[in-house]
């Protein structure tokens, strides 16, 4: 049979794709580079191979005046890919390898399956490890969630009624714990937005087409979302709240300024390009793109609390080879705008077939989006500096620091 040219063109595309998804991650800058291990003592990043820090390994951050650390750290792992995520009992590693292929490792046996070959994004696990969902390319250029058995059964499988996920996130999908139930981040253009895969349903959460990050309570009831601002001079971002059950929101009073971000508009920096929310949904990390004192294209690094009474500068691309000291900012108060209009309920809407998929990525510079152990007490980042590659990881409560050089 002659095969199809546009089938095979739409093949080669997202082959193309995939491939180009998977060496960007490899770089170390992309969300989802790194994982913390459920028990909160090990860090595990993407790669060829796969490699796992010992949190124990690292060594105090030296002053500004002394050269990062020489010293190597990590453990190579079976496997190569990116955005790896640990089952919540710690037994099962799932990682996308080259092309797109869904891996999961058990980790006793150190035996792995690959149950699918198009995934284009992290995978979401249930809370009871039993099941997890993953984003798929489909044939027609759109986009398919799917969850899964461990044994690499098909659960589930949703067509998605966008063509690319949320840029910026650092995990563009959520299981919703005590249901079967996924919130996804994805829409079209530049617009994201949230929505959630109810018993086989794709229902909207969102249509502002604005979110930064999103994450979910550990019961299931609340969604928690960061809403982009458009003028970051007056308002660095939104922070809004989802009842589930009830499909009510609020908006959470977050200061329009914080002292060591946007303190006046003409010492602010010029926009936040993306944000992730702690387990326990109290902390943000979110990288922001000029500021005071800064040229337009340099990001920076921060945490704050979703009061906004505490925030800290983790770094800021500078010519230094070693990151700025983190830096807590005063108190600030602001009130709250408007909440944003509940979505209308949505149809069998489906990518068209001209639809072109897109993966979730995180914007470019010298280091990743943070990730937060699951207590949301520590945070660890990826930092690029010259040719080489250090992990820093930081205990916000004390705001002690320790960093590793990365093979």
């Amino acid at each position: 049979m002659k095969p199809n040219g546009r089938g095979t063109g739409l093949l080669l595309a997202r082959t193309v794709a995939l491939g180009s998804l998977f060496a960007s991650f490899l770089a170390g800058t992309p969300a989802g580079a790194q994982a913390w291990t459920p028990e909160g003592r090990r860090i595990t990043l993407g790669g060829s191979p796969l490699l796992q820090v010992e949190i124990s390994a690292l060594v105090p951050e030296p002053d500004s005046a002394s050269p990062l650390p020489s010293n190597v750290v990590g453990m190579g792992l079976a496997g190569a890919g990116a955005w790896p995520i640990w089952s919540p009992d710690a037994s099962k590693l799932a990682f996308i390898a080259p092309g797109g292929t869904l891996t999961i490792l058990d980790k006793e046996t150190q035996k792995s399956i690959t149950p699918e070959t198009s995934a284009v994004s992290p995978v979401a696990w249930s809370p009871d490890s039993d099941f997890l969902a993953v984003v798929l390319a489909n044939e027609a250029g759109g986009l398919k969630l799917k969850s899964l058995h461990t044994n690499g059964d098909m659960a589930l499988t949703v067509a998605l009624p966008f063509a690319k996920l949320g840029t910026g996130l650092s995990l563009p999908l959520a299981w919703v714990p005590t249901t079967d139930n996924v919130i996804i981040a994805g829409g079209d253009g530049t617009k994201t937005d949230l929505y959630l895969m109810e018993q086989g349903q794709v229902v909207p959460l969102t249509t502002t087409g604005d979110v930064l990050g999103f994450g979910v309570s550990d019961d299931g009831s609340r969604v928690r979302w960061i809403m982009k601002s458009r003028n970051t001079h007056y308002i660095l971002f939104s922070i809004y709240e989802m009842q589930l059950a009830k499909r009510t929101v609020t908006k959470l009073n977050f200061p329009d300024r914080l002292a060591s971000v946007n303190p006046v508009p003409n010492k602010s920096v010029d926009a936040v390009v993306s944000a992730a929310f702690s387990a326990d949904l109290s902390n943000i990390a979110f990288v922001t793109k000029g500021g005071p004192g800064a040229e337009a294209n340099t990001n920076a690094l921060f945490v704050t609390d979703v009061r906004g009474s505490r925030t800290l500068l983790l770094a800021r691309t500078t010519p230094s080879t070693v990151a700025p000291r983190p830096t807590i900012a005063p108190k600030d108060d602001g009130g709250p705008p408007a909440p944003p209009a509940l979505p209308a309920p949505l149809g069998a809407a489906s990518p068209g077939a001209g639809a072109q998929a897109s993966v979730a990525s995180a914007p470019a510079g010298p280091f990743g989006l943070a990730s937060f152990s699951q207590d949301g007490r520590k945070l660890s980042y990826l930092r690029t500096v010259g040719e080489k590659r250090y992990l820093f990881f930081v205990r916000l409560e004390s705001n002690e620091r320790f960093v590793g050089l990365l093979p």
